[in-house]
């Protein structure tokens, strides 16, 4: 399988990483445990809840958080934001997020809705 990274360059200006938190803390459970995100290619938006969870947004039906393995320190304030994946698809347990290059690796994937996301962000 080829491995390649696909790279999210999110300026200042990008406004997207806006829900940042010093520190980690338990999300509850909020959408269905899932392998994979299959068509990883087309992720439009990342999102930051903190240090350990990530939202990846593919199109409005198709929202995903990644909790990585351990803190990934470097998410809140990362410039760049990247993620690995094999053959367009993303593997929980397997592949990574890198924020301005330190690798966190992705420990399990929740599929969600928008709306279910609201009182978590909030």
């Amino acid at each position: 399988m080829h491995n390649s990274v696909k790279g999210f360059f999110l300026g200042a200006s990008a406004g997207i990483l806006c829900l940042c938190m010093p520190q980690a803390f338990a999300l509850p459970t909020v959408g269905e445990f899932v392998a994979n995100i299959p068509y990883a290619n087309e992720i439009n938006r990342f999102e930051a809840i903190d240090n350990q969870h990530l939202l990846v947004s593919v199109d409005p039906e198709r929202t995903y958080v990644l909790e990585f393995k351990e803190q990934c320190h470097r998410l809140s304030f990362a410039r760049h934001i990247g993620v690995s994946m094999a053959n367009n698809t993303i593997w929980a347990g397997f592949d990574y997020v890198t924020a301005d290059g330190w690798q966190c690796t992705i420990d399990s994937i929740q599929k969600v809705t928008v709306e279910v996301l609201e009182p978590v962000k909030s």
